[in-house]
């Protein structure tokens, strides 16, 4: 860890936090995320507020998941990363199967495609539930599930690559100019990346 000093008037300090997994400038607001996750905030909201940094406490980590749910992740932070990627795929299949018609209105697709929204909702939900399966009840955790994380990694790309020339390029029947269809999948596919790699040595076993 290293802190360089950018500015300082009287007590106020402008600075840069230099930690193993990245760079936070300050002052910054910190939220906690008191057993793994921030309450009552979802990543997206995390994301629009400009989060840099998450707090940590370790005995709220040690009671819940505990020790050895940690160690399955190589440590909290690929464990927080899978926790906002599936989360994230959750919170989509929510909205597109439950919440479909308010899904709809805001990218203004018509209701024909409900039921094919709904299908893609469930894609989402299915992942959700595997990711939950390995997370709290398979014995071994991540390990050897090789084929799920990669497949997980290639169906983000995938839609990238579909949205991207749907709205970009095709764009027939595109009512509404949001990126939200490109930047969410890109996020994603930079999540499920960054876990192949982190958790490489126990998923490929």
């Amino acid at each position: 860890m290293q802190f360089e000093l950018l500015a300082q008037r009287g007590e106020a300090r402008l600075g840069r936090l230099t930690l193993a997994h990245g760079v936070v400038e300050t002052p910054i607001f910190m939220p906690c995320g008191t057993y793994g996750s921030v309450k009552g905030v979802s990543p997206d909201q995390l994301r629009s507020a400009g989060v840099q940094i998450l707090l940590g406490n370790t005995f709220h980590l040690m009671l819940r998941p505990g020790v050895e749910a940690i160690e399955k992740f190589n440590g909290f932070f690929y464990l927080i990363i899978f926790i906002i990627h599936f989360v994230g795929f959750g919170a989509y299949a929510y909205q597109m199967i439950i919440g479909n018609q308010k899904f709809r209105a805001k990218f203004e697709i018509d209701e024909t495609a409900a039921t094919i929204m709904r299908m893609a909702g469930a894609i989402f939900f299915g992942s959700f539930l595997m990711a939950l399966y390995i997370m709290f009840v398979r014995p071994n955790g991540v390990e050897g599930t090789w084929a799920f994380f990669n497949l997980i990694f290639v169906q983000n790309i995938c839609v990238l690559l579909v949205n991207t020339y749907s709205l970009k390029i095709d764009k027939t029947g595109v009512k509404n100019d949001s990126n939200e269809a490109i930047i969410a999948p890109l996020v994603f596919t930079i999540l499920s990346a960054v876990l192949i790699f982190g958790l490489s040595d126990k998923i490929y076993i």
